[in-house]
C-alpha cells in the first residue's frame, strides 16, 4: 500500500553546494503551460505537449561565493535497476535561474532556483519515470476547485539536518507527515505563500511538499483522492529569543506554490515579464 507514488520520493535530489545544502526535485511541464488547468497535460499527451525535465530546488541551497562553482546533485537509482547505488550530476552554477523577484535571504521571497535537467545521460535516464508530470500539479484553481483547505493532510520529502545521508551507499530521503495551516491568503491572492504544520529544519528547504489523498470528508466538502505536487519548502519559521539570539522553530514550515516555481521556469523561457 502507498498513499505516495514511490517514483515520486525517488525523484527527490540530494543538492550540494560549496557553502550549503539541501533538497531538490525533478518536474516536467510544456513550455506553454496552462496553469489553471495542469491535468490536461497528461502523462500520455507529454511527448506530444513537448514535456521537458526541470530541476528544482531553494535559490539559497546553490548559492555559493564563486558564480564558477558546481552545484552537485545526487540520488539514488532504483532497486531493480541498480541496488544500493547513488548517481551524481553536476550542473554549473550559472546554469541555474533564479526567480527574477528574488529578495535574498533576509526577506526570502521566490527563493527559487531551476535547471534544465540534461536529458541526454545516464543520469536522466535511470530517473526517468521518477519525476512530478504536470497533470501530477496542484495549481492554484485545481486547489479552488477540490476544496483544499487548512487541515488537510500532506507529506513533505527531503533531508534534514543531514538524515538520509551516508547510510552505505544510498541517500534515501525523509517523508514527514502535517497538515496545511494556512492556505486561504494564498488562494485569494493577497500572499505568495501557503504555511503547513510539519517538522522541517535545516535540508528540508527545496523539498517537494506533497497532498495526502483523502477517503473521507465531511458532508457538504470534496474528497481528493489523489497525491499532488503543491509546492516545494523554502524553510521553517522560527522565534528569536531577544536576549540570547537562540532561534526556536515555531513548528510551521513556508512553503513556495507550484505556481510561483512555474513562474521561475517561464522566466528561463522568456515568456515571465
Amino acid at each position: 500500500m502507498a498513499l505516495i507514488h514511490p517514483g515520486m520520493v525517488a525523484s527527490t535530489l540530494l543538492v550540494h553546494s560549496p557553502n550549503s545544502s539541501g533538497t531538490g526535485f525533478m518536474i516536467a511541464r510544456p513550455d506553454i503551460y496552462d496553469y489553471d488547468k495542469p491535468e490536461k497535460h497528461d502523462y500520455h499527451t507529454g511527448v506530444e505537449d513537448g514535456w521537458k525535465v526541470w530541476l528544482v530546488t531553494c535559490a539559497h541551497c546553490i548559492t555559493t561565493d564563486d558564480m564558477e562553482d558546481d552545484i552537485e546533485v545526487e540520488l539514488n537509482i532504483e532497486e531493480h535497476i541498480s541496488p544500493n547505488k547513488k548517481v551524481t550530476d553536476k550542473y554549473q552554477r550559472k546554469s541555474w535561474t533564479i526567480h527574477p523577484d528574488y529578495r535574498g535571504q533576509d526577506t526570502p521571497q521566490f527563493d527559487i532556483a531551476i535547471t534544465a535537467a540534461r536529458t541526454r545521460t545516464d543520469f536522466y535516464e535511470l530517473r526517468e519515470a521518477a519525476m512530478w508530470p504536470a497533470d501530477w500539479h496542484l495549481s492554484k484553481e485545481s486547489m479552488k476547485t477540490h476544496g483544499i483547505v487548512e487541515g488537510d493532510e500532506i507529506y513533505t520529502v527531503g533531508f534534514p539536518l543531514g538524515l538520509g545521508e551516508g547510510y552505505g551507499q544510498r541517500n534515501d530521503p525523509i517523508v514527514r507527515h502535517g497538515i496545511i495551516a494556512q492556505c486561504k491568503p494564498y488562494l485569494l491572492g493577497y500572499e505568495n505563500s501557503i504555511l503547513v504544520d510539519v517538522p522541517t529544519w535545516e535540508g528540508n528547504s527545496g523539498g517537494p511538499v506533497l497532498t495526502k489523498p483523502a477517503s473521507t470528508a465531511i458532508a457538504g466538502t470534496n474528497t481528493y483522492r489523489k497525491s499532488s505536487l503543491l509546492g516545494m519548502i523554502q524553510g521553517t519559521i522560527a522565534w528569536e529569543e531577544e536576549n540570547t539570539k537562540i532561534r526556536i522553530p515555531a513548528g510551521v514550515g513556508l512553503v513556495i506554490p507550484l505556481q510561483t516555481i512555474n513562474q521561475a521556469i517561464d522566466y528561463r523561457l522568456g515568456l515571465y515579464p
